[in-house]
Order: C-alpha cells, then structure tokens, then sequence
C-alpha cells in the first residue's frame, strides 16, 4: 500500500508544472509561441497592432491566454495573412 502512495505521489509530482502552466491566464511571448507554433519575432511585431491581446508591465509583455487563442480563430476565419 505504501508503495503505491509513493507511485501516486510521484506521479502527482511530474503533472504539477504541466497543471500550473495551464492555469495561467497570460503568457510571454516565448510561451505564446510555444503554445501557437508562431515564431517570437513574429509574436513580437503582433504586439504593435491595435487589436492583439497584450498588456505592457514595465519592460514585460503579458499576452491574454483566453484572448490569444480567439485572437488566433479570428485570425484564421478570416484567412487573415499574419
């Protein structure tokens, strides 16, 4: 029995970062290019236009997780070249 308390909490251990990382409602720019698969130059020009969802915290830029991803879909039903 302890033995699989030890497995289960192992286990618990390797999905903590995975869960936290989900949790987040911003991301940085390198994460939001990890998350679309867009380069980080790229995600850097968006944050220049009127409509991308970021905010400016000092020197760090925080994009909008939920707002990114439907800024994505619009982007693509409208076959909006980016």
């Amino acid at each position: 029995m302890e033995e699989l308390k030890m497995i289960i909490k192992q286990a618990l251990e390797e999905v903590k970062p995975t869960i936290r990382e989900e949790q987040k409602l911003t991301l940085t720019i390198d994460e939001a290019a990890k998350l679309s698969g867009i380069g980080k130059h790229k995600i850097s020009e968006f944050v220049y236009q009127q409509d991308f969802p970021c905010v400016k915290i000092g020197n760090k830029t925080l994009i909008n997780r939920k707002l990114f991803i439907d800024w994505l879909d619009r982007a693509s039903e409208e076959r909006r070249a980016l």
